[in-house]
């Protein structure tokens, strides 16, 4: 087919099909250096997660519609007190004790029987959204009467309602007094206030 051409043609013609087979050759080079190179040095794992891992986390942009913590709240009794609890004159203490007595088949002779063994205290706690039954939190214990300490005493059982009085959690446990909470959960209680504590972990979930 070349027999017409002169010989320069011929030349180029042999130039030009000698640069493409190195062109290829070169190309075949450098695609298995890039094998090697991933097989003896692969890429590590955390660049690829931090080329796809956003710069901007969901949860610092973004809330749940309708979940919100709860505040709930009780009343109970705490006992064991050394002396330091309720006097005579606080009625409600009294009659709260006369009752828990009778549930429990104990009925007293006198409703102005005297013991300052007991207070009486308001619960109060924050459920947290997306809790689960079974799950414990933390409560805080406040004096409602004239009781002067609630050290060393422990909560009755005490069911705890929110605003719909629906009964979320309940309580029972032994004070801590005088301790400052970790826990933003927990208010502050500061040294010396007696009448105010707290009980980590002292109510389970119920609902």
């Amino acid at each position: 087919m070349l027999q017409g051409t002169n010989p320069s043609d011929r030349v180029m013609l042999g130039q030009t099909s000698g640069r493409g087979h190195k062109a290829q050759v070169i190309k075949k080079i450098l695609f298995l250096g890039c094998i090697l190179y991933f097989v003896v040095c692969p890429p590590q794992a955390e660049y690829f997660a931090s080329a796809q891992s956003p710069s901007v986390r969901v949860k610092d942009i973004a809330h749940v519609l309708e979940a919100r913590d709860n505040q709930l709240m009780g009343f109970g009794l705490v006992v064991g007190l050394k002396n330091t609890g309720d006097r005579s004159q606080t009625g409600f203490t009294q009659q709260a004790l006369t009752n828990l007595l009778s549930r429990m088949g104990v009925v007293p002779q006198s409703v102005d029987f005297k013991s300052r063994n007991v207070a009486a205290v308001m619960v109060t706690a924050t459920l947290p959204s997306f809790v689960k039954p079974g799950q414990k939190m933390d409560v805080t214990v406040s004096s409602m009467g004239d009781a002067t300490s609630l050290q060393g005493g422990t909560l009755l059982i005490t069911p705890l309602q929110g605003v719909n009085e629906e009964v979320y959690a309940v309580a029972q446990g032994s004070l801590l007094i005088g301790l400052e909470s970790t826990t933003p959960s927990i208010p502050y209680v500061r040294h010396g206030q007696t009448t105010v504590g707290r009980i980590p972990g002292g109510a389970l979930v119920e609902k």
